[in-house]
This record gives C-alpha cells, sequence and structure tokens, in this order.
C-alpha cells in the first residue's frame, strides 16, 4: 500500500505542476479585443470600456455605459459641454509598449497602458497572479 502511494504523488505533484504552468501560458496568451484602459464611444451618448469582465484572462468590452443626462461621448468619454476642457501636455514618452507586461514587487505584474490623463503608455499598478502562479 505504501508503495502505491508514493506512486501516485510522483504522478499528482508533476501533473500539478504541469497544470499550472499551462493556466499561465494561457493567460499571458489570451486573445484581448481591446487593451486596458481602452474607451469607446457607441453613439453620441453611451460608450464601452476595455477591461476583463468575464474573469478569462482576456480582455473584452463592456456592456455600454450611458453619459449623464446633457452630455455627449467623444473618444470614449462623456464631456460636458458647457464645460470648456483643458488641452493634454504637448508631448510625452511611453514608459513601455502596448500590450507588455511585467513582473513588479512580490511576485506581482503590471500591463502597459494609458492610465491616466495623456496620450502616453504607462506601467499599471501591480495585480496578483492567479492562485498557483507566480511572476
Amino acid at each position: 500500500m505504501k508503495g502505491a502511494n508514493k506512486f501516485l504523488i510522483s504522478l499528482i505533484i508533476p501533473a500539478i505542476f504541469l497544470v499550472g504552468i499551462f493556466s499561465f501560458y494561457q493567460t499571458a496568451n489570451a486573445a484581448d479585443l481591446c487593451q486596458t484602459g481602452d474607451r469607446m464611444c457607441v453613439s453620441d451618448r453611451t460608450f464601452k470600456s476595455c477591461g476583463d469582465y468575464n474573469n478569462d484572462g482576456s480582455l473584452e468590452w463592456s456592456e455600454s455605459y450611458s453619459c449623464f443626462l446633457g452630455q455627449y461621448c467623444s473618444s470614449g468619454r462623456c464631456y460636458d459641454p458647457n464645460v470648456t476642457i483643458t488641452p493634454a501636455p504637448p508631448s510625452c514618452t511611453n514608459a513601455c509598449s502596448a500590450n507588455q507586461k511585467q513582473c513588479s514587487t512580490n511576485g506581482q505584474y503590471q500591463l502597459c497602458g494609458n492610465y491616466d490623463t495623456d496620450t502616453c503608455l504607462e506601467w499599471s499598478t501591480s495585480y496578483t497572479c492567479p492562485t498557483g502562479q507566480t511572476c
């Protein structure tokens, strides 16, 4: 009986390890339909934003969201026609490349995208890796 248990354990541990690697590979190579932080107008008063809304590791467009009453949608954002918008700074430098991922502190990871008001790409806040995966 002891020999059978050792045999089963010798099969189970590598199998768990391989499943973890395969899951990480699928997550890292999932087919994204958009980039984190992307937004798009669906009509002059509705928009969609990009994110992992079904928790499958790939990015997709959200359902449509409505702008507040009296606002209009432009470049994926809602604006009040009575408010003057200050233009973005004239230039900036990308800190990373689109769709790029990197490991950060404590085994977490970051995604490259536009997370602020300028037009340049920067690193996101750190995200925790899925259970059983490390960065």
